[in-house]
């Protein structure tokens, strides 16, 4: 197994924010673009027929200026939802691993890692936030996205 450069990446992510702030040595970051709190129990059968997603309600950021560029979400304690502006589209044999960044946990937040493989188009994940809050800033960097190539 080999894992992607971040330029060999770019082939396969789309929507990007900032491809020269997002490479890094071993794949590229990846940048918040929505957050939803939940509001409502999900269900998961056995069979998956009986599936529901959590019940969710999207949350906008807020401007600390109104020349601000980009707001800001103030979030509590908890568990949100979040998704990523970027979208993947892997081939056969390779695979993705999704890690919160380091200084996604040092904020007060963090997210389980998970893999992916084909096409994700939102792709979102569950974010734990500790107290005594966390604030995040619309298309921060939270994520690292990792693929592997089977040789």
């Amino acid at each position: 197994m080999s894992t992607l450069d971040a330029e060999t990446l770019r082939a396969h992510v789309q929507r990007l924010v900032h491809f020269d702030t997002q490479q890094t040595a071993t794949g590229l970051a990846l940048t918040v673009a929505a957050v939803f709190q939940l509001t409502g129990a999900g269900r998961l059968d056995f069979g998956g027929s009986e599936f529901e997603a959590a019940v969710r309600k999207a949350i906008d950021p807020h401007k600390a200026d109104p020349d601000d560029e980009y707001g800001w979400w103030h979030l509590e304690p908890g568990p949100y939802m979040i998704r990523y502006n970027e979208a993947l589209a892997l081939t056969d044999g390779q695979r993705a691993l999704i890690t919160p960044l380091e200084r996604l946990v040092q904020a007060g937040a963090s997210h389980p890692a998970f893999a992916v493989h084909g096409a994700r188009d939102p792709v979102e994940t569950l974010l734990h936030v500790g107290a005594p809050g966390c604030h995040l800033k619309a298309n921060s960097r939270v994520s690292h996205l990792q693929v592997t190539a089977g040789a």
